[in-house]
């Protein structure tokens, strides 16, 4: 395994480096950051586990740096999460919808406290799509192409 890559869930997953790469934020930066997702998260109403696969994702997608950018086929993906434009769009949609909030898609793309709210949103919705998912019973091409 090369020392840019992590082994995660059994595959081997290359670590984003250079400009606005991992690398870039100290150990008291990321521990902060992860304390603070971990206390948002948990007021969400987060499990450990899904806490925990947050930490994960913000590990590998971002290195912790919140103004982390990656740029591939035309698209950018920006932050903790590495939301492209049009997710961090609607992920900040449903948020305000759930949460009763005003956050601006724009003004808050790189705020760290707003990255955070919105990947934990992002992820109750997931599970709750997956949970609603698993209990019908549709094929999986019903699933896959239902509109």
């Amino acid at each position: 395994m090369a020392n840019n890559q992590v082994n995660w869930i059994g595959k081997n997953v290359r670590i984003k480096k250079g400009h606005n790469g991992v690398g870039n934020v100290s150990e008291p930066q990321k521990n902060a950051i992860i304390e603070l997702a971990h206390d948002v998260w948990k007021n969400m109403g987060l499990s450990r586990e899904q806490i925990a696969a947050l930490v994960a994702t913000m590990n590998i997608e971002s290195g912790f740096n919140p103004l982390a950018e990656h740029t591939k086929k035309g698209k950018t993906y920006i932050g903790l999460g590495q939301f492209d434009e049009g997710t961090w769009g609607d992920a900040v949609t449903t948020y305000n919808y759930n949460y009763s909030e005003n956050l601006d898609d724009t003004k808050e793309r790189y705020d760290i406290l707003s990255q955070i709210k919105v990947m934990g949103s992002y992820m109750k919705d997931t599970i709750c799509l997956m949970q609603f998912i698993t209990t019908q019973t549709l094929s999986l091409e019903e699933i896959a192409f239902r509109r």
